[in-house]
């Protein structure tokens, strides 16, 4: 059960600091930057929430990773979204 509890409020942290990266500052200078840096933390949070068999957790955080993978211009994170898209698509 400990070991259960501490991947979960690891798995907050990461959430929490996700949406940290999130809040757009007043000067937005490094929005790539930050965007792939919070699709990361939901990413991490999203596994250990899997781990633990937090399913709806998993899965929220992992549609807010994709969020912001589709926020960031980083052709590194849209070319597989482009492929779930044409998936989903047709």
């Amino acid at each position: 059960m400990a070991i259960n509890q501490s991947s979960i409020e690891k798995a907050h942290s990461y959430f929490k600091l996700g949406q940290k990266k999130l809040k757009k500052p007043l000067f937005d200078f490094n929005r790539e930057t930050r965007l792939e840096e919070a699709a990361e933390s939901f990413e991490r949070a999203a596994n250990l929430y899997k781990s633990v068999k937090q399913w709806e957790l998993a899965g929220d955080a992992f549609r807010m990773a994709g969020e912001a993978m589709v926020g960031a211009s980083s052709e590194v994170y849209r070319s597989p979204l482009k492929v779930v898209s044409v998936y989903y698509i047709g």
